[in-house]
This record gives structure tokens, C-alpha cells and sequence, in this order.
């Protein structure tokens, strides 16, 4: 029980103890003086600089409640930008001697009570030193009083703090008082100088020096005792001007006593003596008679005293011959009638100076009425017709005169003599447009198609004669529509406006083209024509009338419709268009073919080096087909190979390849290539050369009999060839004429070296000659090797599943779709799938020439083509898809609008935006190299991944995403912003007009997918490209080096554009801000 007590005691004193001590803090708090502070810290004196920032210190232990202020001498201080508390410290920036001279406090004022304290006060010890002091005379007090053998005092007055000490200067050089006891320097600035002489004349200056630093008077005294012996100019010689033999004269009056001695000096030479020409006078002058060009220069007069003492004193003066510069010739002068005229005529060089005057037909200029002069000047107010004419500027000196004419031309505004007036014109023929004005000067006449001017630098077509007619020829019918005309001078413009209606001549669009159709088949055969009136359309087969065509053969608004072709059908076929206008006919040849087929099919050969290897190969056809052999590395083997020297490898009559003496590099694959003017066909086999003879090959009874068959065959193929060859001679004048008029209007719709199919029916122009047996090039080759790839490339249709619709195109519907197993190792691949749902067989024919294409291609940047489903309608054709889709849309999506904060994805660099254009250039050479043509290159029609890999498509949505890209044209929908003029006027498409379209392309991609031309309608673009002036702005942003690259490709004439190898060179030379 003791220990709790105990506990319990403890624990209250604590407590007691704790209370005694918050009670005194209490109390302690309560107790405290609030006016009882201390300055800490206190304002100090302090040594400063004049000019330089100080500071004044001052505060207090616990400011809690006080305010503060200063006063200078007892005055409050109030702020101002040079003064001014900062905190409660006093901040001077700078300090001002003039003004901070005093002592300083500190007030700390107790806000609630009222109670104010100063500090003790403190003040500035200002350092300076006066930079405008000069030297002043202080004995005698004026300088008429200065005379030799006085003592004289100068005084310094260059004031600063703490005093200055002083050194004197004459001339600029120190006094030094030790050496001469005539000169004493006091400490207040003072320099006495006893018994003062001439030799003792000079600039006194002096300089102060303290704690402040240095300075020098700004301005000395300059002592200057007259000395009588020492020569003074009375009358100098002045500067002369003298024409070329005149005579010259320089005075030089000099005095001192006793008379001083004068000689001269020419350009630093001399002294001159006295000469016939030359000579002084008694009273110092220099005479030059009759002045030369050699006595131009400078000349001194130079006295000196008797004594000699002294320092000669020279006065100078020039002769100078006098001259007239050539006056600069005056352009005519136009101005309108009725407003000012001021011309100025500026002064030739001469000496002296020349004098400016004007006259108008030999009469001066007053100088004053309505033409006046002024100085240099032709003033003519109001100008008046009247006041044309010539003005003559003169100018004119001692040396003669100088004219200029000045040709005035007062403007009239423009008077129609004939204005425009609506026309029609004939297509194909001549327009004159006519927009006669008369004016003075003659008026500039210039002519406008909407907004944008004719310009005949840019179309020949177009010429303006000298009096404004505009003349346009060949008329085209893009021609019509309204121009016009403005007729302008300096003093105003008319303009006038017709509307040109161009009559369209009746003719085909396009022409008809022979075609080859296969038996069987069913075709339609179309003829467009058009003109200023709607056309009757009729086709005729010669030498049948249309009442005797078979049921099958149907003609109707233009179209022959022939439904299952049958051999009777070949033949040529007249398309006739009439209307008011007239009629107009078209001839082409139809031949039909049947597709050829194999009889007897190579096999499989091993043969032993140096034996005899055949290879039998026969087909069926009509016409029947020509059998042509392709070899290893490429090589084509014909009938004619047999005739060529020194050959082991020959085509026989009945279609074998025959090689004699099999050597080692004859191993490889062979192909037998069938083909007629409709189609080839093909078929592979491979020949293997053995190091030795294989057995049983020589004594094989059925290989000799084999071998007699084909030489009977080979005999009788011979003889059937000659006497086919003397039949075709007998027959050949009157065939050639058909023959040429059935191919020369033939359309190379795969730029002259791809096969061309329609409807699934291949030919190659040089297939249509049938004359002779002609051998496949290696065009078709390489054509039956791709024919062969369609068939490997037949993918099931039943393994593409639908993903969704990108679009339509002109072909049809395009797909997003899976693939089931179309690439080794991918289990599903997502693929674009394109399908052929159209009749029309311009499409159809484009769609196989988009197939052939992509089926040859193998480019990393150039989509490639992985299968095809055509067992069915309608033909699909499946090519690789980009994760990222279409270049269009993802430039798109990193450009910032539509008010959006920011755009979907990052800005793209300048070198990315050059690596993609390269991209697509390595793509299109590839291209190009293929001789093929994309047509609708754009930024659309590029497909690219993540890593900005880009791809070279065909997409062509051209019916619903893209519709706004494309125009209509002749019944077809063309990328018009990316077409140059000739393909969308001459339908001429070559790898230039890729070329032109790619320069687009990359504009597009600098302008982050921006529609070319936004601000233009379809309308002003072919208005544009029909004029030649049509050009898109630099991109923002864009280097002037890249610009200059998407120039080049806008070229107007093609072969001035550069190659797609030319512009990858170009894109990968180029050097820009990797930043950027």
C-alpha cells in the first residue's frame, strides 16, 4: 500500500510543476514591452562609387507588427526607380552623389501603438571624379592680355572626392617641372608658367586622378603668343578650274618682320623655278600659262621667316582641268492624261559643276507655268495630250554641254473598235476571237478562260495578234465556254466577254479496234460515237446483208452482240454513225480461233553426253498453232534455229526439238509453247544429261523406227509448207490490204509488250501476222509462264472468309477478308480480296491486265498477288493487305483538325515523309522495269504497316470512299488531279504519266493527305490542265529541294520528266534537318 502513495505523490508534483512553468510563460508574454525593440541590423556608414549600386541595412529582432521607412536630413523618403526599400533595407541602384549626400535613419514604426523609433544615422562617404572638366586661363584673366615675358597660371577644373591630384600635358606630352623651373604645379589643380614665351605655345590639358579613378579634360587652352618674325597668311590661294590651255593663277600673300621668303611646291616636288610657262610674281603668286593635263595637281605655297625660326607655314590650293561627263540617256516617260508628270535628269560628273536646264523643240523651259522647271526637274501639271513630244535635258559647265532626249507619252484609256461577240466554231477548226481596241500607247490586250490567262508560251495552240484578236486552232471541244478579254494602258482598261460554242464534228469514241474471238464464245462488240447531235449507230459485215445474219448475231444501239461465235463469223465488219452532220464509218477484222491443244505432249528425257536428244511436241488449233520452244537460261528455239550455223538445237517440222550432241549445260527445264492469233498454251519438261551413253539408246528398234516416222513426217510437212508458201504468194496482194487495215488501229492496251486478253482470250500483235511461221518472243513466253501461274495460284472460295466491305470500285465490290492457309505457316491470313462483278469488256480487260500484273510482281514494295478463285463467278482476285490500311488515311490521321487538341497519331518527320516517297518509288521502278503501268497511282492506292513499310496497290475505290478523287469521263471514272494533260486529252498513259502522278502523290504526303487542288471544282482542273497552268502550291513546311523534285515530275512535255530510277537517285541524295 506504500508504493501506489508514493507513486501518486510524484505524479502530482509533476503536475504542480508543469502549471508553475506555463504560468510564468504567461506571465513573462504579458509582461513584454511591444515598443521595446532593437535594431539589428543597424544602418552602417560606408565608402561607395558614383554611379554604382549600394544598399542601407536595417531590421529589427522581432518584426512582428512594425513597419518601416527612411528619412534622409530628416526627410521621409519616398521610392522612386533609382531609390527605393526593398523589405526594410534601403536599395539604391545607382548611388548619386548629388542626391544621397546626408545621414539616413531608419524608422521601425509599432503599427497598433503608434510608437516609433529611429536608428542611429548613417551615411554615404561618396567617391567621384568629374569626366567634363577642361583647362581655363586664370592669370591674366583674358587671353588679349597674354604677351611674352608674363608669368601666366592655368587652372584644372576637374573636381571629385576625395581631391584629386593632378598632372599637366602641352601637346600631349607630360611637363615635367623638374626639368624647367619656369613651370610649377600646385596641389588644387593650378600650373603656373613664368615668363612666358612663343616656344612655350601648344594645347595644355590636364588629367585628375583618386580613389574614384582617372579623368581627362575634355577640353585643353591652347597658348598661342604672336611672334612678328613668323610668316601669317594674308591672302591663300584657292582651288582652280581652268579649260585645257587657259591660264591659271595662284595668289599667296604672306607677313612678318622682316618680310618672309615664299617658294612653291607642285604635288610635293620642288621648289618650282622660274620658267617661260611657269613662273612666280614679285609678290609670291604662281602664273601657269597655257595649263596642261600634266599640271593638274596640288600645289603649296610655303613661307618662312628671315631668321629662320619658326616652323614654315604652308598654304595649299589644286588646279584642276575642267571636264563634262556624258549624260545618261532618258527612258520615254509614260503617263496618263490628266495626272502630274515629274522627271528628273541627273547631273553628269564634270567640273565644275553641271547646270541643268530643259527645253521642248529648241525653246527652254520657263520656270514657272503650267511646264516648269525646278532644279534638276520637269514638272507638267495636268498633263494634256499635246503634251506628248520630246523634252532635251542639257547640261552644261565651262567645258561645254551635254543633250539627252526625253520622250513624253501621255495615256488614253482604251476605245472598242470591235468587241467580242459570241461564236460558233466548228471542232477542229479555226476560232478568232476578236477584242480590237485603240489607245495611246498602244493597248496590251490579254485573255482569260474563267480565272485563269491564256498563255501561248504554254499552248501553241493559242496566238493573240497585234490587235487583240485571239486565235485558237485545232479547236477543241474543251474549248467552249466563256473568255474574256481586257484591253489596258497606264491611264485604264475595258473589258469584254463572249461565250465560244464549239460545234463537236461527228466521230467514234473510241474507234473500234479488230478483235479476236474464240469459237463458241459469246461477245459484245461495241462502237461509241458521238457529236453535236446524237448519232444512228449501224454495224454491216461486208458482203452480207443484216437481214441474213444468223438469229445468234444481234445488233442494236451500236452493240454486235454475237452469242456462241461460230467460224463463219470471221470476217470485217463495218460500224457506220450518221446524223445531221453526216456519216462516218469504221472497218475492223474479226478472226476467230480455236484455243490450241496438245496431241502429242513432251516426256521426261535422260540421255548420255554426246547422244542425240527429241522431244515430241504436236497441237491442235485453229489457225493451226505454231510450235516454239523455250530452253535453259531463257533461250527460243524455231524452225529458223535450224539455220542458224554452227546450232545443235533445232525445231523440227512436226513440232520435236531435236539436239544433237547433248553436252552437260543443255540439262534443264524445256517448255513447248503452242499458240495461234488467240491463245497459248504450254507444257514443261525436263531433260537430264547423263556422263555416260545410256544403254539400249542406239540399238532401241522402236527409237529407229521412231525416228523414221519423223523424218517421213518432216518430208511431207516440207513439201506442204512450199506449196502453202507458193499458194500465200499468189494470194498475198490482194490479203495485205484487209491484213493492215485490221491491225493498224490495234490497241496495246499492256503497253506493247504484255500479251492482251479479253474475255479469257490472249493475243500479242505480233501473233497477228500469218504469213509465215514466226516465232514466239519472249514476251509470250513469259506470258504462258504466268498463264501457267494462274493456275497454281486457284485458291477454294469456299476458304475466304468475309471480314467486310472496303468499297467499290470500278470492277466491283472490294473485300476485307481471312484466307485459310494461302501462305505456308500462316493459319489465317488477312487479305484484300477483289472481285469482278462488271460486263463491260474495257473493265474486264483492265481487271486480267491488273491480274497479269501483280501475278509477274515480286517487290517489297509492290503488293503481291496470292491467289485467285475464278472456277466461278464472279473472278476474284486476292492480293496482301497492310495492317495500318491505306497511306491516305493514316496522313489523315496525324494532321491536327476538326478542332481537335491533337492529332490520332504522331507527326510524321522529314525524313519519314522522303523514306515513304522512296518507298514508293522503288516500287513504281519496279514497275516500270516491267513495262507496266499503274494508272492510278496516289496515296490511296499505297497500303503500309507499322513500321511505315509501304505497298503498292490497285484498290481503286472509286464508286463510294474515294468517289470525290475521281471524275467521270467518257464513260469511265478517271483520277483527274493526278493525271497529266495527255493521258486525260490523248489517252496516251505511259510510265511518264505515273511519273506525273507519283509528283502529286508526294504532295500528297507533304500536305498530309490533302485533296489536290481542294479549292478548284472538276470543272476548273480540266479547264487548268487544258491551258497548261495548272501547278499545286509548296506544301507548308516543305524543303525548296523537294519541291523542286515534284516539279520535275510536273513537267508538260513527258520526256522532260525524270525516270523513276532518276528519282530515286534524286530522293536519296537529298539532305535535310533530321529534326525536322
Amino acid at each position: 500500500m506504500v508504493l501506489p502513495t508514493i507513486g501518486r505523490i510524484f505524479s502530482e508534483r509533476r503536475t504542480l510543476l508543469l502549471v508553475l512553468v506555463l504560468l510564468g510563460l504567461v506571465l513573462k508574454c504579458q509582461c513584454r514591452d511591444p515598443d521595446s525593440f532593437v535594431f539589428d541590423p543597424v544602418p552602417i556608414g560606408q565608402d561607395v562609387l558614383d554611379g554604382r549600386r549600394a544598399q542601407m541595412s536595417c531590421g529589427v529582432v522581432d518584426p512582428v507588427g512594425l513597419q518601416f521607412h527612411w528619412e534622409l536630413d530628416g526627410q521621409r523618403l519616398v521610392n522612386t526607380s533609382r531609390r527605393g526599400m526593398v523589405g526594410s533595407n534601403l536599395q539604391f541602384e545607382p548611388v548619386d552623389k548629388d542626391e544621397d549626400q546626408g545621414e539616413f535613419r531608419c524608422v521601425a514604426s509599432n503599427v497598433t501603438s503608434g510608437y516609433s523609433k529611429s536608428s542611429d544615422p548613417a551615411s554615404f562617404n561618396i567617391r567621384w571624379l568629374d569626366d567634363t572638366g577642361r583647362v581655363r586661363l586664370e592669370n591674366p584673366s583674358a587671353e588679349n592680355l597674354l604677351q611674352a615675358g608674363i608669368p601666366i597660371t592655368l587652372r584644372c577644373r576637374i573636381m571629385g572626392s576625395p581631391t584629386p591630384t593632378y598632372a599637366w600635358f602641352r601637346n600631349g606630352e607630360e611637363v615635367d617641372t623638374d626639368v624647367d623651373v619656369r613651370f610649377t604645379s600646385a596641389r588644387d589643380g593650378r600650373l603656373t608658367i613664368d615668363n612666358i614665351s612663343p616656344d612655350d605655345n601648344g594645347v595644355y590639358s590636364c588629367r585628375a586622378e583618386n580613389r574614384a579613378g582617372q579623368a581627362v579634360s575634355n577640353e585643353g587652352f591652347n597658348l598661342e603668343l604672336l611672334d612678328e618674325s613668323i610668316p601669317r597668311l594674308v591672302v591663300g590661294p584657292q582651288d582652280v578650274v581652268v579649260n585645257k590651255n587657259d591660264d591659271a593663277r595662284l595668289d599667296c600673300v604672306f607677313t612678318a618682320d622682316p618680310p618672309p621668303t615664299i617658294q612653291w611646291y607642285f604635288n610635293n616636288e620642288g621648289p618650282l623655278t622660274n620658267q617661260s610657262r611657269i613662273y612666280q610674281g614679285w609678290n609670291g603668286s604662281l602664273i601657269i600659262r597655257r595649263v596642261k593635263k600634266k599640271d593638274e595637281g596640288q600645289y603649296d605655297c610655303v613661307a618662312t621667316g628671315s631668321n629662320g625660326r619658326g616652323t614654315p607655314v604652308v598654304a595649299q590650293a589644286t588646279i584642276s582641268l575642267a571636264f563634262l561627263g556624258h549624260l545618261n540617256s532618258l527612258d520615254p516617260y509614260m503617263v496618263p492624261a490628266g495626272d502630274n508628270l515629274i522627271a528628273r535628269c541627273a547631273p553628269p560628273d564634270g567640273l565644275p559643276e553641271p547646270v541643268i536646264t530643259w527645253e521642248r523643240d529648241g525653246v527652254p523651259v520657263p520656270s514657272s507655268g503650267r511646264i516648269y522647271t525646278t532644279g534638276e526637274q520637269l514638272i507638267i501639271n495636268r498633263t494634256q495630250v499635246s503634251d506628248m513630244g520630246n523634252f532635251t535635258c542639257v547640261a552644261s559647265n565651262t567645258a561645254g554641254e551635254e543633250r539627252q532626249n526625253m520622250m513624253v507619252v501621255v495615256a488614253t484609256a482604251p476605245e472598242w473598235i470591235q468587241r467580242p461577240e459570241d461564236t460558233d466554231v466548228d471542232e477542229d477548226g479555226h476560232a478568232y476571237l476578236h477584242c480590237h481596241t485603240r489607245a495611246t500607247p498602244d493597248p496590251t490586250v490579254s485573255w482569260h478562260r474563267t480565272s485563269l490567262r491564256i498563255d501561248p508560251r504554254k499552248d501553241n495552240r493559242y496566238e493573240v495578234f497585234s490587235n487583240g484578236t485571239l486565235h485558237i486552232s485545232p479547236l477543241r471541244v474543251l474549248d467552249e465556254g466563256d473568255y474574256f478579254c481586257a484591253s489596258q494602258t497606264l491611264a485604264g482598261s475595258i473589258e469584254g466577254q463572249l461565250f465560244l460554242n464549239v460545234i463537236e464534228k461527228l466521230k467514234f469514241s473510241p474507234s473500234p479496234v479488230p478483235r479476236t474471238l474464240e469459237l463458241g464464245d459469246t461477245v459484245a462488240i461495241r462502237c461509241n460515237a458521238k457529236g453535236e447531235y446524237p448519232p444512228a449507230i449501224q454495224w454491216l459485215k461486208h458482203n452480207v446483208e443484216s437481214s441474213a445474219w444468223p438469229a445468234y448475231v444481234q445488233e442494236a444501239n451500236g452493240t454486235l452482240q454475237i452469242n456462241g461465235v461460230q467460224k463463219e463469223d470471221a470476217g470485217m465488219y463495218t460500224c457506220i454513225a450518221s446524223s445531221q452532220q453526216g456519216l462516218i464509218n469504221a472497218t475492223i477484222k474479226l478472226t476467230v480461233f480455236v484455243k490450241p491443244h496438245f496431241t502429242v505432249t513432251p516426256n521426261d528425257t535422260t540421255v548420255g553426253e554426246g547422244s542425240q536428244v527429241l522431244l515430241h511436241c504436236q497441237a491442235e488449233g485453229d489457225p493451226e498453232p505454231i510450235i516454239t520452244w523455250t530452253g535453259t537460261n531463257s533461250k527460243v528455239y524455231t524452225e529458223k534455229s535450224c539455220e542458224e550455223e554452227g546450232t545443235r538445237h533445232c525445231v523440227l517440222p512436226n513440232g520435236t526439238l531435236r539436239i544433237t550432241k547433248a553436252e552437260p549445260e543443255d540439262q534443264g527445264k524445256y517448255t513447248c509453247i503452242a499458240g495461234n492469233v488467240g491463245w497459248l498454251t504450254r507444257e514443261e519438261v525436263n531433260v537430264v544429261i547423263s556422263n555416260g551413253a545410256i544403254s539400249g539408246l542406239g540399238t532401241d528398234p522402236a527409237m529407229l523406227k521412231t525416228i523414221g516416222i519423223a523424218c517421213g513426217c518432216a518430208a511431207a510437212y516440207i513439201i506442204l509448207v512450199l506449196g502453202l508458201m507458193f499458194y500465200c504468194r499468189r494470194r498475198k496482194p490482194s490479203d495485205k490490204y484487209e491484213e493492215e487495215e485490221g491491225t493498224k488501229e490495234e490497241a496495246d492496251k499492256l503497253n506493247g509488250a504484255v500479251a492482251k486478253e479479253e474475255n479469257g482470250i490472249h493475243y500479242a500483235d505480233t501473233m497477228l501476222k500469218t504469213d509465215n511461221a514466226i516465232p514466239l518472243n519472249m514476251v509470250n513466253s513469259s506470258y504462258n509462264k504466268r498463264r501457267g501461274s494462274y493456275d497454281k495460284l486457284q485458291f477454294p472460295r469456299h476458304d475466304l472468309q468475309s471480314l467486310g466491305l472496303l468499297g467499290r470500285g470500278e470492277f466491283g465490290e472490294v473485300f476485307l477478308a481471312k484466307a485459310q492457309g494461302i501462305r505456308d505457316g500462316e493459319e489465317e491470313t488477312i487479305v484484300v480480296v477483289k472481285s469482278l462483278s462488271t460486263r463491260d469488256e474495257n473493265l474486264q480487260f483492265d481487271f486480267r491486265r491488273e491480274m497479269d500484273m501483280l501475278s509477274k510482281m515480286n517487290h517489297d514494295n509492290v503488293v503481291r498477288l496470292l491467289g485467285v478463285c475464278k472456277e466461278a463467278e464472279p473472278v476474284c482476285l486476292i492480293t496482301e493487305y497492310m495492317e495500318w490500311g491505306d497511306l491516305k488515311q493514316f496522313l489523315m490521321a496525324t494532321r491536327h483538325e476538326n478542332g481537335k487538341k491533337k492529332a490520332s497519331l504522331p507527326p510524321l518527320s522529314m525524313i519519314q515523309k522522303i523514306h515513304i516517297a522512296n518507298q514508293i518509288v522503288l516500287g513504281m521502278e519496279h514497275l516500270s522495269n516491267h513495262r507496266f503501268i499503274h494508272k492510278d497511282l496516289a496515296a490511296r492506292n499505297c497500303l503500309l504497316n507499322p513500321h511505315l513499310d509501304i505497298k503498292i496497290s490497285t484498290l481503286s475505290l472509286s464508286r463510294d470512299v474515294y468517289a470525290t478523287e475521281y471524275y467521270h469521263y467518257h464513260q469511265q471514272y478517271v483520277p483527274l488531279r493526278w493525271m497529266p494533260a495527255e493521258a486525260i486529252f490523248e489517252d496516251d498513259w505511259s510510265t511518264k504519266s505515273d511519273v506525273y502522278a507519283f509528283g502529286i502523290t508526294m504532295w500528297e504526303i507533304f500536305n498530309l493527305g490533302c485533296l489536290p487542288f481542294k479549292e478548284m471544282d472538276d470543272e476548273d482542273v480540266m479547264k487548268g490542265l487544258t491551258l497548261g497552268e495548272l501547278e499545286p502550291e509548296i506544301p507548308p513546311y516543305c524543303p525548296k529541294e523537294v519541291f523542286a523534285v515534284m516539279q520535275k515530275c510536273w513537267a508538260e512535255s513527258p520526256k522532260d520528266r525524270p525516270t523513276f530510277s532518276d528519282l530515286a537517285v534524286a530522293l536519296s541524295e537529298l539532305e535535310v534537318d533530321s529534326d525536322v
